[in-house]
């Protein structure tokens, strides 16, 4: 994925999410969103983080697809879509 090296912090000191992007050898994006310090976090505020990351996988991807101006429904969808993902993802992952 060309990840830089010595590699990227992956949350910062001060957040309790980020979200990282790569290109890989073939020219395919890969986001990453990582978070931190959930367990003593209510779930609606979990949640709320992970659209935030949404929101920046969705900018990533715009960037990526040299898309400059969606329209206000696809970009809903975009950002609805990758919210699930992100959401289901966390539930496989980190609560078992």
């Amino acid at each position: 994925m060309r990840i830089p090296t010595p590699h990227p912090e992956f949350v910062g000191p001060t957040a309790n999410a980020r979200t990282h992007s790569f290109v890989n050898a073939k020219g395919a994006l890969c986001c990453v969103v990582c978070i931190r310090d959930f367990r003593d976090k209510d779930p609606v505020e979990v949640a709320a983080l992970l659209v935030h990351e949404a929101v920046h996988v969705w900018q990533q991807t715009r960037v990526y697809l040299g898309e400059t101006a969606p329209s206000p429904e696809f970009e809903a969808y975009a950002i609805q879509n990758i919210s699930g993902n992100l959401m289901q993802a966390f539930a496989d992952t980190a609560l078992g």
